[in-house]
């Protein structure tokens, strides 16, 4: 074949996007050509022509162009079909080519994807990309960063709260139910909303699942996790009667601040209690009866509410989902 009809095809760069037909009709051939692929490089070949396989020192396949900045081919293949980034030669057998000018724009989205900034966003910075505009898209990305790690140390501290709670119930099961012992609290801000009644008057399960779920809310409408001690309360006034529950409720414990719950705030005094752990429903008053016993006994005086809090829900009660697993806590002055 005479040299001198041998085709030259122009450097590729960000600008220009060839085809198969293009090149054909770039330099009048009227063959169509066939590419293939051999040993990484692209072949024009035709019956009239060799093209010339220096272009080829600045292509990169897309496997090349994804393994050098860690990404995959099926990435770049979507990249490409929502137009953020697109090879520089596409064959007609359906082989992509990059050129090796393009490294740094999938640098820099590669980048700032890791930054957690979405291909929508990244997409429309780069149509009008000024260094203005990429301080106001990275500012703007700081601060949702910053929300995000607020929003963790949340997650984190209800995290920690819950896992200290099943730590202690873990240690706790192996104990004697309602053998008592002294401990010091120090003074915590509650949540607290009185049982619902049934018809009759009573407090049954399904009611303080009730009145349980409306303090749950009222946290949840102020954004708080209810990760902290949860449980009953029980009023001292009616300790001595023969209603117990009588203007008892739920509570839960929430962070110290100025918030407006719509639930009662009520503040659990600083001091000695003393506790014993059970097992049963919340209802069922019978280690309540024998640990104010003891405490006759003992020559202490109660002081205040009785609080019941819960570590075990019933979820954890495989065989009647009825039963709890807490810890009662009397405040306590000694005589």
């Amino acid at each position: 074949m005479d040299t001198d009809n041998k085709a030259k095809i122009p450097a590729f760069d960000t600008d220009m996007k060839h085809t198969a037909t293009n090149i054909v009709g770039e330099h009048g051939l009227d063959t169509p050509m066939n590419l293939s692929i051999e040993g990484g490089h692209e072949k024009a070949i035709t019956e009239a022509i060799v093209m010339d396989e220096s272009i080829h020192d600045n292509l990169l396949s897309i496997s090349d162009m994804a393994k050098l900045h860690g990404l995959t081919r099926p990435t770049l293949l979507y990249y490409d079909s929502i137009g953020l980034f697109s090879p520089v030669f596409t064959a007609s057998n359906g082989y992509r080519y990059y050129s090796r000018v393009q490294i740094p724009l999938l640098r820099e989205i590669c980048f700032l994807k890791a930054l957690g900034i979405s291909l929508k966003e990244i997409q429309g910075h780069l149509n009008n990309r000024t260094p203005e505009a990429e301080l106001e898209l990275l500012a703007e990305q700081e601060l949702k960063i910053q929300r995000e790690m607020q929003e963790l140390g949340r997650k984190r501290l209800a995290l920690q709260q819950r896992l200290y709670m099943y730590k202690e119930a873990v240690n706790a099961v192996a104990r004697p139910q309602g053998e008592p012992f002294l401990r010091h609290y120090k003074e915590r801000t509650i949540i607290f909303k009185t049982f619902l009644e049934n018809d009759s008057g009573d407090v049954d399960r399904q009611n303080i699942h009730l009145t349980s779920m409306e303090l749950w809310r009222d946290l949840y409408n102020h954004e708080f996790l209810p990760a902290y001690s949860y449980g009953f309360l029980i009023k001292e006034e009616a300790l001595k009667t023969d209603n117990m529950l009588k203007d008892g409720g739920c509570y839960i414990r929430v962070p110290v601040g100025n918030f407006e719950f719509e639930s009662t705030v009520l503040n659990l005094p600083e001091g000695d209690y003393i506790c014993c752990y059970k097992r049963g429903r919340p209802t069922d008053l019978t280690v309540l009866k024998q640990l104010l016993a003891w405490i006759a006994e003992k020559g202490y005086t109660v002081c205040g509410d009785v609080v019941d809090s819960c570590f075990l829900d019933t979820t954890f009660d495989e065989v009647l989902h009825d039963e709890i697993f807490t810890i009662l806590q009397i405040p306590v002055v000694k005589k």
